[in-house]
């Protein structure tokens, strides 16, 4: 046999035992509070707007779900980001020290997180009671 015409028969036999398969590589949303700062101080009672941006690397804002949480407890339903990646949920401030999370999640169900926590200063007279 002649050299080329085993340079060619190697070369087949290592072209037939290449993996040929196709991986999907999913990035992971990435979510950002931007209206507050970790121990920002809010008033009671007052009404607020959290405001957030959700990306992705590979999917555009219309195919993401943001929902908004506070202290566990959802504050704003999923809901889909608008056309720049903003996302935003009206809240009555009221209780204590309060943690803030975003998550946001693609259509692979790839979920990204941002979380912050806020004092929250009383301004409703305390009640007392005289027996």
């Amino acid at each position: 046999m002649n050299h080329k015409a085993l340079y060619f028969l190697i070369i087949g036999q290592l072209g037939c035992n290449v993996d040929k398969s196709i991986a999907i590589i999913n990035s992971s949303p990435e979510a950002y509070i931007s209206s507050h700062t970790e121990g920002m101080s809010l008033e009671e009672g007052d009404i607020i707007e959290f405001r957030g941006s959700a990306s992705d690397a590979n999917h555009r804002p219309e195919q993401l779900l943001a929902m908004w949480y506070i202290n566990g407890e959802v504050a704003c339903e999923a809901n889909i980001p608008d056309e720049t990646g903003t996302t935003i949920c009206p809240w009555e401030v009221s209780g204590d020290n309060v943690t803030i999370l975003l998550e946001v999640k693609d259509s692979m169900n790839a979920v990204g997180t941002a979380a912050l926590t806020l004092e929250i200063i009383p301004t409703a007279a305390p009640n007392v009671e005289i027996t």
